[in-house]
């Protein structure tokens, strides 16, 4: 439709160029792109020829960084702050939950106030109303907020919140995996979700047979014993 239509001087995100006589390297060849922004040109020829002569204009961008900003781009200056946020609460809580457990574990109920309301409600009201209201806010007032804000910016927060995501993750495994035996069983939910397609509720049903029949097997042994 593009091409039938002559429309030129495009600006095109896309991973590559493709090749030449297909996909974007139709318009490459045609002549109705301006400026690209990709993480490599790919193997059409053509588009280096472009590009030398000063026809194309390209922006290299590495992969992962292409990919977070089209996500952070199509969420808005809303999605990428609320996303952000919530893996933040979600790194924190980690911490606020181990707190709990020390408490938990001494028998002092008495303080088991202190981590409920600094974490449940005190970390949850940080790190998801305010960023809420500093949003709508600005939206309200007219201030295009997610435009005036530079992509470099929200790029950054949406990897600052992926990290934190990934902390989180990381401290919730130092917590529960003690053992060998334990890395096996993690690994092999793993394997199940990500290569066998299957749901992480599915799952959590196997774990939860397997547990019960590892706990029937202990129990007779240690009854025999």
């Amino acid at each position: 439709a593009i091409m039938d239509r002559g429309i030129k001087d495009l600006n095109i995100i896309s991973n590559n160029t493709s090749v030449k006589g297909k996909g974007i390297g139709k318009l490459v060849h045609a002549g109705a792109i301006k400026h690209i922004t990709c993480s490599h040109i790919g193997n059409n020829v053509e588009t280096v020829e472009k590009v030398v002569n000063g026809e194309i204009n390209v922006t290299f961008c590495p992969q992962g960084t292409l990919c977070e900003r089209m996500r952070a781009g199509g969420a808005g200056i809303g999605g990428v702050v609320g996303g952000t946020m919530w893996n933040v609460h979600y790194a924190l809580d980690v911490f606020i939950n181990r707190w709990a457990n020390k408490i938990a574990e001494s028998g002092d109920a008495k303080k088991m106030w202190m981590p409920n309301m600094i974490g449940g409600c005190g970390i949850g009201f940080l790190c998801r109303f305010i960023p809420a209201v500093i949003v709508l806010s600005a939206i309200n007032l007219g201030t295009n907020a997610g435009i005036a804000i530079p992509g470099w910016f929200t790029t950054g927060i949406s990897a600052f919140g992926s990290m934190m995501a990934a902390l989180g993750m990381g401290i919730i495994l130092s917590f529960l995996v003690k053992k060998g035996v334990h890395w096996a069983i993690f690994l092999g939910g793993f394997v199940l979700v990500t290569y066998f397609g299957m749901s992480t509720m599915a799952v959590a049903v196997i774990a939860a047979i397997v547990a019960v029949i590892y706990y029937y097997v202990i129990s007779k042994r240690e009854e025999v014993a």
